[in-house]
């Protein structure tokens, strides 16, 4: 058994897993599922987040290739998108959780008439916290990467032919230029082509 001080005289003493009655130990083992069940809603969250972020730029990712980016360069880049984004959100959602924890704390405290102890507040250890962020960004990165082999060759860029797609491009870029419609008849030629 562990006691910790509560107020002069007074100690709270607290037994370990083996001493607890069988239903604390309910308790704790219900806890615990809703803990986990909660970090596997959190875990896919993150996962759609990345995913539809990823697929939101796939022009983008189109363009970059038909330029010229290797498709290891253009999963770096995601994926180093994906760690950035998920740091962000970890830099902001730790300290606002364990805010958010000593206010519930207090509140449910309050609401009972009683103080919260110190002990209460330091449920995670500093470096639990700062784990929590890395652990976000190692999910993120595996949820920007792909699980499996290209679709298409790695010298393809889509499912159109690159001749095809870059002419497409430079009409994108004609019609940025001129800030006017340009006319459905109007095509773009390739007339000199250089395979990489």
């Amino acid at each position: 058994m562990t006691e910790l001080p509560l107020r002069e005289g007074e100690m709270l003493t607290l037994a370990s897993w083996r001493q607890r009655p069988p239903p604390v130990k309910v308790i704790d083992t219900v806890l615990l599922i809703i803990a986990a069940v909660i970090a596997l809603i959190g875990v896919g969250g993150i996962f759609n987040t990345l995913l539809l972020n990823t697929r939101e730029r796939v022009r983008d990712t189109a363009t970059l290739k038909a330029v010229g980016m290797s498709p290891r360069q253009v999963m770096a880049m995601v994926a180093t998108s994906a760690a950035v984004i998920a740091l962000v959100g970890g830099i902001i959602a730790v300290p606002a959780g364990v805010g958010l924890h000593a206010y519930l704390l207090d509140l449910v405290s309050n609401s009972a008439g009683n103080d919260t102890p110190s002990a209460a507040y330091r449920v995670f250890s500093p470096l639990e916290l700062l784990a929590l962020p890395i652990i976000g960004v190692l999910v993120a990165v595996a949820a920007a990467l792909p699980v499996g082999p290209f679709l298409y060759p790695e010298d393809q860029a889509a499912d159109l032919p690159l001749r095809l797609l870059a002419a497409e491009v430079t009409r994108e870029q004609v019609f940025l230029q001129l800030h006017q419609e340009l006319p459905y008849e109007a095509a773009v030629e390739t007339e000199k082509w250089e395979e990489r």
